[in-house]
């Protein structure tokens, strides 16, 4: 696999992750009755787009199909949210599990940028992207505490 093939396919699992969250807190629009967390919501979702977005210009770039799906896991645990959602507090369902979406978004993105198999053309990529996943991950968690408090 060509370097540039290698670059496309982890950040295609980037791209993934990132649908994940643009279905996610569509989702949480949705549901949720509180309009300044839909509002908070909306702005998340957006970024999100808008990282799909350039992930998958980066993708194009290169030659390769950008993922045009999310991942099993993403699809499961907004199924999940869904469901703890109409058992309880759908405010604080999604908070709780968009958190974890963060969370785990994070992780993989530190987790590409930190591994010898990465690249350097999409370490470059990633580290671009980084300080917004990062913020977008800090802000929810934040959101997460005040619920919590």
């Amino acid at each position: 696999m060509s370097t540039s093939e290698q670059t496309a396919d982890k950040l295609n699992d980037v791209v993934s992750i990132m649908r994940d969250g643009v279905s996610f807190y569509n989702d949480a629009i949705e549901q949720v009755d509180d309009s300044s967390l839909n509002s908070v919501f909306r702005r998340y979702r957006d970024a999100k787009q808008t990282l799909v977005t350039d992930l998958s210009t980066a993708v194009s770039l290169r030659g390769q199909d950008p993922e045009t799906d999310g991942t099993i896991v993403g699809t499961m645990r907004e199924g999940y949210t869904k469901l703890k959602a109409n058992l309880g507090d759908t405010g604080k369902s999604f908070v709780d599990e968009l958190e974890e979406h963060e969370d785990h978004a994070l992780h993989k993105v530190q987790d590409l940028l930190e591994s010898d198999d990465t690249p350097t053309e999409a370490k470059a990529v990633l580290n671009r992207i980084y300080p917004e996943i990062k913020q977008l991950h800090d802000d929810m968690r934040d959101i997460k505490e005040t619920y919590d408090a």
